[in-house]
């Protein structure tokens, strides 16, 4: 037999109003969710300038939407350049760019809704010519007025001896972190010379000894009055000892300071490898291992401690013209990789001042370059 309950009509219309989502003052609905704005943060690029119009800069981002759009414009705001649709990938390559300054944002969508664009963000695309001529040849709007560190010979590429390897001696007080930085760097010399350079880190001596053997570099740490007292300046965080035979450098003794950055390392190996310094504008992205800063500062925060993958390619470009140490400027020109430079424009850099010590030992030229203070 079934018992019947009997329930007062008041808690059934109590029950069903809320099940309907009622509520005492008159119903209307369940309150709907709002969906979420579009969001786009942390534009970043990489550029890696390119003779012949291969310059690239990558563009990465993250974000939470349906879809992005890049705007490029030679103006801060503007899209007069490109505007391109990128569904929702957070990346973009942007190939073949030309010279100059550029301003970027990335606008996203949930749909056709819009959502608050990034931050302009500036790219400076340099002309890869003037990147040769500043890390070759200390010459161009790139280089560094007054501390160039460029080469003895002002017409010639200064560089390791082709198929010659190099071998890093480091000191029993390199930390880690330093270690890790001259390995990565390392690395990267025979892919970048083509093979014709290579580099290894031979291990450990009591002390990295004052005088290299030929063919040998050797990596030493010092306080920071060490290093001003052995580098002789005021200010700076390391310096690479080169001899040379001409424009070949025979071997190698970088200093670095403890309180330095490990890219410290890397920026003095480019030394090594023959490279000068060359100003890192704020629209390039990492700076460049050699950089100075426009304010005459070493290192800015966040530098790659290795060397970058603008003057890496810069490298492979040269080499991959058959163009190593003592090739002449003229050659430089013949194959399109610097500007032509007049007999007067050359005559004035050899007289400039080069921002270095340099003298003789034996039938070897002694030059000492050191890495300013880093902000």
């Amino acid at each position: 037999m079934h018992t019947i309950r009997r329930v007062p009509l008041l808690s059934i219309a109590v029950t069903l109003g809320i099940l309907a989502g009622s509520s005492c003052g008159g119903g209307s609905g369940p309150t709907a969710v709002p969906t979420p704005a579009p969001v786009a943060a942390g534009l970043d690029f990489t550029l890696v300038p390119m003779v012949n119009n291969a310059t690239t800069v990558a563009f990465q981002w993250s974000g939470s939407a349906t879809s992005y759009r890049l705007a490029i414009g030679r103006s801060s705001g503007a899209a007069d350049v490109a505007s391109v649709d990128v569904g929702p990938a957070t990346s973009f390559t942007w190939s073949q760019v030309p010279v100059g300054m550029f301003y970027a944002r990335v606008v996203p969508y949930r749909g056709t809704a819009a959502g608050t664009a990034t931050s302009d963000l500036l790219v400076d695309s340099i002309d890869a010519r003037q990147m040769i001529d500043a890390l070759v040849f200390a010459d161009g709007p790139l280089s560094v007025p007054g501390n160039p560190a460029g080469p003895l010979i002002a017409d010639r590429m200064e560089g390791w001896p082709p198929g010659t390897p190099m071998t890093i001696t480091l000191g029993a007080d390199v930390p880690a972190s330093v270690e890790a930085s001259i390995q990565k760097t390392a690395a990267q010399i025979a892919p970048a010379t083509h093979g014709l350079v290579q580099a290894v880190v031979a291990g450990r001596s009591a002390d990295a000894q004052p005088s290299p053997n030929d063919f040998e570099v050797t990596i030493s740490m010092g306080s920071p009055s060490d290093i001003n007292d052995k580098c002789q300046c005021s200010n700076c965080v390391g310096c690479a000892w080169q001899w040379f035979r001409g424009s070949v450098i025979q071997r190698g003794r970088i200093l670095v300071s403890t309180s330095a950055q490990p890219s410290t390392s890397a920026h003095e190996i480019g030394h090594v490898l023959g490279l000068a310094h060359i100003t890192s504008p704020d629209g390039v992205r990492p700076p460049f291992t050699l950089g100075i800063t426009p304010d005459g500062k070493y290192s800015p925060n966040g530098q790659l401690d290795q060397l970058d993958p603008a003057t890496t390619r810069m490298l492979e470009t040269i080499y991959g013209q058959g163009l190593t140490a003592g090739a002449s400027r003229a050659q430089f020109e013949a194959a399109g990789l610097v500007p032509p430079a007049s007999a007067a424009a050359l005559a004035a850099l050899a007289r400039r001042p080069r921002g270095y010590r340099a003298w003789s030992d034996g039938n070897e030229i002694v030059v000492v370059k050191p890495a300013c203070t880093q902000r």
